[in-house]
């Protein structure tokens, strides 16, 4: 038999609750839930951290609390935070701010893509701005610079990754009249592909058959 049938697919996201990153001093305290990232530490291939240390410093100002009393700073630019993660879409939330000292017209960008610009902080005030990231390759790089101003250097406090929700999807293959499976969405030999959607991206050959003496409402019908 030279034919292929389908009954169904299911689609589930892999499990990746997301990563929060605490930047500061190797003994300044690291906040509950966050991973330490410091001045040294350095990107390794399917792990984290900057791609290169020279330039980067790091200081621990005591107060107000053990995310933002710390950071790691550089009047070098730019400066490049590498994280291996899966491709998927991505909620980017980043803290910046120095309780002693102001800074101004820092920059982010996420995978070459400027996010953040100009962005000002005064001393004891803290900027936190989220973004969203569509991670292709793997891997979200965040490449920190700043404009110039009154202070050259940039900051950064915190960062944190966390994975927008997506439930996944689940498809039932057949003939437009036979039953769909309970929580399944049909897919029909007609059901065309739409851009943001799903469907065949071309229905030249394709046929569905019911065979209706099954029971089983997934299984009975294919495309």
């Amino acid at each position: 038999d030279g034919s292929w049938v389908i009954n169904g697919i299911t689609i589930a996201p892999t499990t990746f609750s997301g990563d929060k990153f605490d930047f500061g001093t190797t003994t300044s305290p690291v906040a509950a839930g966050y991973t330490q990232v410091t001045e040294a530490t350095a990107y390794s291939s399917g792990g984290f951290g900057w791609t290169s240390a020279t330039g980067l410093e790091s200081r621990d100002r005591s107060n107000p609390d053990d995310l933002k009393r710390d950071f790691d700073m550089s009047s070098s630019n730019p400066q490049t935070f590498r994280d291996d993660i899966p491709n998927g879409t991505y909620a980017v939330t980043v803290t910046m701010g120095d309780n002693t000292t102001a800074h101004d017209l820092m920059i982010v960008k996420a995978n070459g893509v400027t996010m953040l610009n100009n962005v000002d902080s005064a001393a004891a005030a803290f900027t936190v701005n989220t973004f969203n990231v569509n991670v292709t390759g793997g891997n979200l790089q965040l490449e920190f610079s700043d404009g110039g101003g009154s202070n050259g250097s940039w900051i950064v406090n915190a960062v944190t990754i966390t994975p927008t929700t997506f439930a996944g999807d689940k498809f039932d293959f057949g003939t437009s009249t036979s039953p769909i499976a309970s929580g399944y969405a049909q897919v029909t030999e007609a059901t065309a592909y739409t851009s943001g959607n799903f469907g065949w991206t071309s229905a030249s050959t394709l046929e569905s058959r019911d065979r209706n003496a099954l029971s089983d409402a997934l299984k009975r019908d294919f495309a």
